[in-house]
């Protein structure tokens, strides 16, 4: 099946450790195009917002985001499962690293690898960055974030009534 979404961006390489993760659950993987169809009607049907996908362990929802990430290249991949990136720090430096490499792909040149001291506090930076790609996206054009784990993620250091990982309430 041909899963891949219209109109991504391109964005540079993922992490090593991701793509490690990526070719390993994404290996053998066949089926579940019921799920990448759920996906497109989602993106074709909304500008923006979250989609979830909810399951018992073992069920393979790691191996779909592997899937769909390997067939749609302007995907940014985020994942929780690897020691150590469970932590809203750790999570806000690597996606904002991945989020600035796209903003200066689309030529943006007032930002640079040096993240304010606030970055991993809140999710102001974050938001920015996310402001900056979607004012320079064309019409029809999308930016997709897939965070896989999110039952492994560890709140214990965010304030209490958050959102996971300080993901913005309201999305560009």
């Amino acid at each position: 099946m041909n899963n891949i979404t219209p109109n991504t961006i391109n964005i540079p390489r993922y992490p090593p450790e991701f793509q490690q993760i990526i070719n390993a659950k994404n290996q053998n993987f066949v089926g579940r195009e019921f799920v990448f169809s759920a996906i497109n009607n989602f993106l074709n049907q909304s500008d923006w917002g979250y989609f979830t996908i909810i399951g018992e362990p073992g069920i393979g929802k790691s191996a779909i985001l592997a899937d769909y990430v390997s067939h749609n290249p302007g995907v940014v991949y985020y994942n929780v499962e690897i020691p150590g990136k469970n932590r809203v720090e750790e999570f806000l430096t690597t996606i904002c690293t991945q989020l600035i490499e796209i903003a200066q792909h689309q030529g943006s040149k007032n930002l640079t690898a040096n993240f304010p001291d606030s970055t991993t506090e809140d999710s102001g930076f974050l938001s920015l960055l996310l402001q900056q790609i979607s004012n320079r996206l064309h019409p029809g054009q999308r930016l997709i974030i897939t965070i896989d784990g999110c039952d492994r993620i560890d709140i214990n250091n965010q304030p209490r009534g958050s959102n996971i990982f300080y993901l913005p309430r309201y999305l560009p």
